[in-house]
């Protein structure tokens, strides 16, 4: 019963690692994406910025989706 509880403690613990990494990475991934699109508008004003900033989602969305799907594995 107590060995039970261990793993059972052990796999949350491994559990809550493997979110922390994946929630880092989506963090840094939309960091990176927010500092190019920063870039982006200053280089060019005249830009759409409502085209930008959907695109921008779309690509993180896609990330963070790639993200999960390859840690689930």
């Amino acid at each position: 019963m107590v060995l039970d509880s261990e793993l059972v403690i052990e796999n949350m613990q491994i559990t809550l690692d493997e979110t922390r990494a994946r929630t880092q990475i989506e963090i840094e991934t939309r960091d990176k994406e927010l500092e190019e699109l920063r870039n982006i508008i200053k280089k060019n004003k005249k830009l759409n910025i409502p085209v930008v900033v959907a695109a921008s989602a779309a690509i993180g969305f896609g990330v963070g989706f790639g993200t999960y799907h390859i840690a689930s594995k």
